[in-house]
């Protein structure tokens, strides 16, 4: 359908933002089509496309300020010419049979030198990765250029074309629910009072009167392949549910999610949107105990290889009898090698993000020493762009970062997005000037609504039109981070009417008026079409890695954090030793007696206190469990593995931890407190001993994963230990029970290895001797029977080899529900919507004042106050009538300027205290001795 459009500019459109006029502006109407608007807004893209290109082409040649000056570059292409030459003369020599398994590394040498290369097997190119990447990132800003132009230079002489993904959002909408600051307080009162009020509300008791907190109201827009943009906007503003939900990753059970979003026209429910789109989050979540280049070695590994056009690109190239860039081709095909333990792609990672000076440095904790903040923060950011996803949205990249970094990394990612045709936005909260000068596009979000999204070249002229003026000196990304507070929007006024605040709502009205807005408006209402070449551009699979790729994968890193925490282990093993000793020499078997009830029942207590003991040695898998948590969901999320091959090696990986203490337990105890002597009552006990430390590993491990926070998986664990102490059947027989607690006993590993124990020494036969006179024993007992009826553990002497069956279906089970706890609970979330009393009780005054409409929830539509605001400001509002500028607006308190009516600002009442330093030195100690100054 055709739609009725506005020919003028932003600023015949806006004009009478900046300039008070007593007539209406007339703007020619014209019908303009869908498809005609769409043009529009390409051509407008791509002009700015065009001039951000140019630069970047002449960026070699330029001299941004603080870096050095770039020589020229005549000789660096007759040293790749000689190179080359080098290569193929090399390459040429080889048998073909084995050039598929063969890499060629040239040799940096001295000008005028003859180039030296190397032949290499496929796989050990990470151990020449140095070489390699001197060359790959030899430029002025050491960063991927070079090496991603080539690649693209030989992309384009073959014809490949590279999968890319548009992204297309429309009418997004998220509310969540929120309280007040009062009863979101984790207070004991709260939380019964929460969960009564919870209760009347389930069962219709008590209306819902939560508040709704509006955090994206109808943003709508299109990202296209090969264009950084860029995602501005003050904090709080909904820039990290806006990336979330685009990234597929929002919490739909706790936010109410309205909107479409599309990759290549397909809806983000009918592909693997994890495995195609990456979200970088602002948590850097890391294991501790892992060097940099591990953690990005595994990332590699559970990700998949890069660059999957190479065989079609081989072919072609082929068949175009087109001879490659071979060293080039060297690095794309050991990049594409996917599920090896080391990936010269880690190496190129760590060199792009500057990580290379700390890549074999553990990344730390706040209890471990480590890598710095800001060193962190590169590193998640590597993990996710060394995956093959087409689409990347990464919020708040640079904290932590300076200036200079965060250019560094910025450059390295447009590098990326534009040579390799990735969708990419990156969220940035203060952007240096010539950081900002790398982006194509703008977003700017302001109270959940997007204010402006286009070139980045335009985005001054749209303020300049609604009435704002651009100070000298100042930034670009400050002024639009500020232009929509309230608090700073007056210092950028520069039109002679007097100011009033302009929403946000106002503004992105202003901006759908333009040409470029209304041809936004008019792209997305054409439905892309749906290709097979768009399609196979979004995954399909869960998992890169098979499920036995993943066992591999994280059981080699299971077994490196065993050893880097062997200390741990060591002490465990030290309390053991210790232990087992004093235990051992309190029940001394010489003072161990035989023939009587009596005399059985120190027995009874031994065997006891090892059951005690092999449960509780348990216990330390849930600090440990709990320290990795986080760092497993990220990777769940992420679809690094699947659960079952993160819980595998875990589990099998304490097996022989769980051997050497019931080894250990067995060998000091048992002959030393003068068990039954036969050697196969022995290995019985050492058995039993083996799985019930497997069993209580186990059910530890599950109390971490099903209550997830470290307070209630601790409490958890108590009642766990006094629930087992109370049902094992010796400290009260489970005849003695009544019918409703005594299935607990059934259920209770205690008991079983109590009763296997009891059974397997009482049924000794040294213990198969007739009772005293006197003893309570059935006629045709033995004392060891007549001891077993009167602890209540008697049995036939079956029940001693089913023990060791029952505790193994333990073992299984409690593995099984771990596992089933990870696949289907989500992460722990803390983080509650808040709304301050004041602002609720304010919101209300104002609504029923101004008799403002409401949407569902209670919730103030921001867009349905976009008219009165535009009206009041002296705006063009929806009806298509332009206001005089000239009109003073009714004097409301929320468009009046407070801080100059006090007529004084804030005051802050201190005492001046000058700190001076001298000759400060700081020293790290280095592993081979000596001090790091």
């Amino acid at each position: 359908m055709p739609t009725s459009a506005s020919c003028c500019g932003i600023h015949e459109a806006q004009s009478g933002f900046s300039q008070p006029s007593e007539e209406p502006l007339a703007c020619e109407s014209i019908d303009v089509s869908p498809a005609a608007a769409a043009a529009v807004a390409s051509e407008a893209d791509h002009e700015g496309s065009r001039r951000l290109t140019s630069q970047w082409e002449l960026n070699e040649g330029t001299d941004f300020p603080g870096r050095p000056a770039r020589d020229s570059s005549d000789d660096e292409e007759d040293d790749d010419s000689a190179f080359q030459q080098a290569l193929h003369e090399t390459w040429d020599g080889l048998d073909p049979a084995i050039r598929s398994k063969r890499a060629l590394i040239p040799t940096l040498s001295g000008k005028g030198q003859k180039p030296e290369v190397q032949v290499v097997e496929l796989r050990q190119m990470p151990l020449h990765a140095e070489t390699v990447l001197d060359r790959t990132m030899r430029t002025r800003d050491m960063d991927n250029e070079r090496f991603l132009l080539k690649v693209r230079a030989r992309l384009d002489a073959a014809g490949v074309e590279l999968p890319k993904v548009e992204v297309r959002f429309r009418d997004l909408d998220v509310r969540a629910t929120a309280e007040s600051a009062g009863r979101a307080l984790p207070s004991i009162w709260n939380f019964y009072r929460n969960a009564f009020e919870g209760w009347l509300r389930g069962v219709r008791l008590l209306p819902r009167n939560a508040q709704q907190l509006q955090v994206l109201d109808g943003c709508s827009g299109v990202l296209r392949p090969g264009r950084l943009t860029l995602l501005l906007g003050p904090p709080a503003s909904g820039k990290t549910s806006l990336l979330k939900a685009l990234a597929g990753k929002l919490d739909t059970k706790h936010l109410e999610v309205a909107g479409e979003v599309t990759y290549n026209g397909v809806g983000i429910d009918q592909f693997v949107v994890g495995r195609t789109a990456s979200y970088v989050g602002q948590t850097d979540n890391h294991i501790a105990e892992l060097t940099v280049r591990e953690t990005l070695d595994f990332a590699a590994r559970c990700q998949g290889g890069g660059y999957s056009e190479l065989e079609e690109l081989r072919a072609k190239e082929a068949a175009l009898v087109i001879k490659p860039d071979l060293e080039v081709d060297a690095f794309m095909r050991a990049s594409a090698r996917s599920g090896k333990r080391h990936s010269i792609r880690t190496d190129y990672t760590l060199r792009m993000l500057g990580l290379d000076v700390c890549a074999d440095t553990l990344v730390g904790s706040q209890l471990t020493r480590g890598i710095s903040g800001g060193q962190k923060k590169r590193l998640t950011t590597g993990t996710h762009i060394l995956g093959p996803c087409r689409a990347l949205f990464m919020d708040e990249i640079s904290t932590g970062l300076d200036s200079s970094t965060t250019y560094q990394i910025v450059r390295c990612i447009r590098n990326v997005s534009t040579l390799r045709d990735a969708t990419v936005v990156v969220s940035l909260l203060q952007p240096p000037p010539e950081t900002f000068d790398l982006f194509e596009d703008i977003i700017l979000l302001a109270d959940g609504i997007i204010v402006y999204h286009g070139p980045s070249l335009e985005v001054i002229a749209f303020f300049e039109g609604l009435g704002f003026h651009l100070p000298p000196r100042k930034g670009v990304a400050d002024f639009l981070q500020e232009i929509t507070s309230r608090k700073d929007q007056k210092q950028y006024w520069a039109a002679e009417r007097p100011w009033r605040f302009v929403s946000p709502a106002a503004m992105a009205e202003a901006f759908s008026l333009t040409a470029l807005g209304r041809a936004r408006i008019a792209e997305l209402d054409i439905t892309p079409e749906v290709t097979d070449k768009g399609r196979a551009a979004l995954a399909t699979a869960r998992h890169e890695l098979s499920l036995w790729g993943g066992i591999k994968a994280c059981g080699r890193r299971e077994a490196t954090l065993m050893w880097r925490n062997r200390v741990v282990y060591l002490y465990r093993l030290a309390q053991l030793v210790f232990v087992a000793a004093v235990a051992g020499t309190t029940f001394l078997k010489t003072r161990m007696q035989l023939g009587t009830i009596d005399a059985g029942r120190p027995y009874l207590a031994c065997l006891f206190y090892s059951t005690y003991f092999m449960q509780a040695s348990g216990y330390s898998e849930l600090s440990i469990t709990l320290q990795t948590q986080p760092v497993f969901y990220k990777h769940r999320d992420n679809l690094f593995f699947q659960t079952t091959a993160y819980m595998v090696p875990i589990a099998a990986l304490r097996i022989p931890y769980s051997i050497v203490f019931g080894v250990g337990w067995s060998c000091i105890f048992y002959y030393t407190v003068g068990m039954a002597p036969e050697w196969s009552r022995f290995l019985y006990f050492m058995l039993v001993a083996i799985l019930l430390n497997q069993v209580s590993i186990g059910v530890f491990r599950l109390t971490a994963a099903a209550f997830q926070g470290v307070v209630i998986s601790n409490t958890m664990s108590f009642v766990f230990v006094g629930c087992t102490m109370l049902f094992n059947g010796f400290i009260i027989r489970a005849q003695d029970m009544g019918w409703w607690v005594r299935w607990v006993v059934y259920i209770n590993p205690m008991y079983w290895m109590l009763k296997g124990l009891t059974l397997n020494e009482f049924l000794a036969p040294r213990w198969d001797v007739p009772p005293p006179p006197g003893t309570p024993a059935m006629p045709g007992q033995s004392l060891g029977q007549a001891l077993l009826s009167s602890v209540g553990f008697n049995g036939a002497p079956y029940w001693r080899g089913l023990t060791v069956p029952i505790l193994f279906a333990m073992m299984i089970i409690v593995n099984v529900a771990t596992v089933l706890c990870y696949r289907f609970l989500d992460e722990p979330n803390q983080r509650r919507a808040v709304i301050p009393p004041e602002r609720l009780v304010s919101e209300r005054d104002d609504a029923s004042a101004a008799s403002r409409g409401r949407s569902k929830g209670g919730q103030l539509s921001a867009k349905a106050l976009a008219a009165v605001d535009m009206a009041e400001a002296g705006l063009k509002g929806p009806a298509g009538s332009l206001s005089d500028a000239t009109r003073q607006p009714p004097n409301t308190g929320a468009y009046t300027d407070d801080a100059t009516s006090m007529g004084h600002g804030l005051v802050l009442p201190f005492e001046p205290i000058t700190v001076t330093f001298r000759d400060v030195r700081y020293f790290v100690p280095l592993e081979g001795g000596g001090e790091l100054e």
